[in-house]
């Protein structure tokens, strides 16, 4: 179960995942020097300080867990607990003429972390759950509108998914 803390939590989570597999990395902990050059939120084109954003740009119902019959306690059906999935952009944005390709690198590195911990799970007060992260593909389309939306040029990012997401309903007085 699952409070109005998750969509933060989950991002802190790969914010705090990331950044412990970057440190762990030489040559990324040379480019990234801190967790605090690991950022949640909207992208900013060519970051002087060349940072890494992880963005939550959708939330979306989760229409296979959104289907299951509710339960039934009595006479009075209990709301279910609302499922969700999100979708992550993940862009590092060194300077454009990065000519060592660190944009490069700390991309393939976030990737393999990625990959590494394909699972997540929160275990923290108002916490219990277990989601998976999966490498998106949005069509092209798709990328193109949310590259307009950032009103910057299209760059390389990588694109995740992390379902089920669970926010409990609130709890009504008797």
């Amino acid at each position: 179960m699952s409070n109005h803390h998750i969509l933060a939590a989950v991002s802190c989570h790969i914010r705090h995942m990331l950044w412990e597999g970057i440190n762990s990395d030489e040559a990324t902990r040379k480019l990234l020097t801190s967790k605090e050059a690991i950022r949640v939120g909207i992208p900013v084109p060519d970051d002087p300080e060349g940072r890494l954003y992880i963005w939550l740009y959708q939330i979306r119902p989760n229409l296979y867990l959104a289907d299951l019959p509710m339960r039934h306690i009595t006479d009075v059906a209990d709301p279910q607990p609302l499922p969700l999935d999100l979708s992550y952009m993940i862009v590092p944005t060194f300077s454009s003429d990065d000519h060592d390709g660190a944009n490069l690198v700390v991309l393939a590195r976030t990737m393999q972390i990625m990959a590494a911990n394909s699972r997540i799970v929160i275990k923290e007060p108002g916490f219990d759950e277990a989601m998976r992260i999966m490498l998106g593909d949005p069509p092209i389309n798709e990328q193109i509108l949310l590259w307009r939306a950032l009103r910057m040029p299209m760059r390389l990012a990588a694109y995740y998914g992390v379902s089920p997401v669970r926010i409990d309903p609130l709890e009504t007085g008797a």
